[in-house]
């Protein structure tokens, strides 16, 4: 399968490039599906990982900000607990992504998550495991590629890659 990486242009700046990923012959970018779905109970949530965006532009993409999920990472992190106490039925929205390092992040797709373990989640559990895998891939990919994360500026802009 082939993956397209493209810049979010809205969400970069200078100490941070954000990226997301087409798959295939896919019609939309995987954080534009994210990005298009109705979280109606989780406005606040939703919010919130926005305004958590919006920090990562201003100061990079900085481990304090994301959930660690293995090779790849979620976000939010650290949700206020009027939030965490507002998902009663579920456990709120999870957005995967990959950190490769505090100037560069790849936004993928999340939803609702409905059980602890991602992988028994009907929801999130292709988009954690798409997360995981090309994580893995790509740790491998940048090594092998000798790809210097910190001066390869739009290292992944307009990249394909087979996976």
């Amino acid at each position: 399968m082939v993956v397209y990486f493209e810049l979010i242009e809205d969400l970069c700046s200078e100490r941070v490039d954000i990226y997301t990923a087409r798959l295939g012959d896919a019609m939309l970018f995987e954080y534009e599906k994210y990005y298009d779905k109705e979280f109606a109970r989780h406005k606040e949530e939703r919010d919130f990982i926005d305004g958590v965006l919006e920090e990562i532009k201003l100061r990079g993409a900085l481990k304090r900000y994301f959930r660690n999920e293995g090779p790849a990472d979620a976000l939010p992190n650290a949700v206020p607990d009027e939030i965490v106490r507002s998902n009663k039925d579920d456990q709120g929205i999870r957005l995967y992504c990959i950190r490769l390092a505090d100037n560069v992040l790849i936004l993928l797709n999340g939803d609702i998550k409905t059980a602890q373990n991602p992988k028994e989640c009907p929801n999130v559990r292709k988009h954690f495991l798409f997360a995981q895998q090309l994580a893995r891939f790509l740790t491998t990919y940048i090594y092998e590629e000798r790809i210097d994360m910190v001066n390869d500026r739009y290292c992944f802009h307009k990249k394909e890659i087979e996976l």
